[in-house]
């Protein structure tokens, strides 16, 4: 296992444990309640629309940069995102027609069915996908990049979102990143956000975390330098 610098982990992370909540909550969701049925319609629009800006960001900032290194090397990862983007909107369709119809109380048991079944098959190739670029991409990257550039490119990735993006994107990064990366990953946020966007993102993590991690998390960063 190398040491080097892994450019695509940190937001990746976040999708895993993202599309598994968003999955989870559609195995529970009793089609038959229309606020169960609307919760769920809110969990898939704020995670696909993360989805969205994810590709996006890997197009226009990772990506670019490797096309510029050596021609060709991105066609067959951008070509990927093309066939997900489709079955992202197929989703994104379907999720928004159960919500309407379930909101005007008709009945959307199958069709809710139908979209668990489809979100299943949209998460085992979304899982693929992104090992693909952690394994084939990240070995071009190291190839033609230092550490230091991919840690800025990183950077310019973040520096592309909104606040209420990555806010977002800290709600499903945080939980499944271990002790030491949730308190360094903080700390490089604290470094480089006004104080006032730094106590949000705050209540954002303390709201997500079991109470006894939390109270770990907010000691190392008390102490921290």
């Amino acid at each position: 296992m190398t040491n080097r610098f892994k450019v695509f982990d940190l937001l990746h992370r976040g999708i895993r444990n993202a599309l598994a909540q968003l999955l989870l909550q559609a195995g529970k969701t009793d089609f038959g309640d229309p606020g169960e049925v609307a919760s769920l319609g809110r969990a898939g629009q704020e995670i696909f629309a993360l989805l969205s800006t994810h590709a996006a960001d890997e197009e226009e900032v990772t990506l670019a940069a490797l096309e510029e290194k050596l021609p060709g090397a991105t066609g067959q990862t951008v070509a990927a995102h093309r066939k997900i983007e489709k079955l992202q909107a197929e989703l994104e369709f379907q999720l928004h027609e159960i919500a309407l119809r379930a909101a005007r109380g008709e009945g959307v048991r199958e069709q809710g069915r139908i979209f668990y079944w489809a979100l299943n098959e949209f998460y085992a190739r979304y899982l693929l996908h992104m090992l693909e670029e952690e394994v084939d991409t990240q070995e071009l990257l190291w190839q033609y990049f230092t550490d230091v550039e991919l840690m800025v490119h990183r950077r310019q990735v973040m520096l592309r979102m909104s606040s209420r993006t990555l806010l977002n994107w800290l709600k499903y990064i945080v939980p499944a990143q271990g002790r030491q990366e949730r308190a360094a990953f903080l700390r490089g946020l604290a470094a480089t956000m006004p104080y006032g966007h730094f106590a949000q993102a705050i209540q954002v993590v303390e709201g997500v975390l079991p109470v006894s991690e939390w109270q770990v998390l907010d000691g190392e960063l008390t102490l921290a330098p």
